[in-house]
């Protein structure tokens, strides 16, 4: 099934883009921050906001807890249970890197200068994680799980997805990335 106006993976893909720029922006602030020995604590927490509220509470919640919960109710292929195992797994990850980004920048910030390479090594593993792990549910994931769903089922969803996206969640952090596109692209 292809995406359409009215499915929900064109929602998880429109956010994915979202998530592709701010990716673009830590490659740059990672060589910035290693050019100039110092750490940005600014863009770093606005970062952490985004990852936190965007891409942890928003994104990944409506996968977790409206798209997983749904197909587990389905008869699923063993391979489309196994990815959900897997993009789960891969979800609890990024939140594991995104944690030690925290503790790092607490202790740069108390003077342990070793913690900036360290934040930047994990700003490093973020963008080299989240491209295939985005890969992986656009193209192997959303489009084929949706054909175990029937059109009222998908109609359902996409009006669970709205209900629980609340747009100005996707507008707000879409107009933040123009703002620290400006500030640091």
């Amino acid at each position: 099934m292809e995406p359409s106006t009215t499915n929900p993976i064109t929602t998880l893909m429109k956010e994915h883009r979202l998530i592709e720029r701010m990716l673009e922006l830590i490659n740059k602030q990672v060589k910035k921050m290693e050019d100039t020995k110092e750490l940005d604590t600014t863009f770093i927490d606005l970062f952490v906001d985004f990852f936190e509220q965007f891409t942890e509470r928003s994104h990944e919640a409506k996968e977790e807890n409206i798209l997983f919960v749904e197909l587990e109710k389905k008869e699923l292929k063993p391979e489309h249970h196994e990815l959900i195992k897997k993009l789960m797994h891969e979800h609890d990850l990024a939140r594991e890197h995104v944690g030690k980004l925290v503790d790092a920048e607490k202790r740069y910030m108390t003077g342990e200068l070793g913690a900036l390479q360290e934040v930047c090594d994990i700003l490093k593993a973020l963008t080299k994680f989240y491209p295939p792990h985005i890969d992986k549910e656009d193209n192997h994931f959303y489009v084929p799980v949706m054909d175990y769903f029937s059109e009222e089922e998908i109609m359902a969803m996409t009006k669970d997805f709205e209900e629980f996206n609340q747009t100005e969640v996707y507008q707000k952090y879409d107009a933040l990335m123009g703002e620290l596109e400006k500030t640091y692209g």
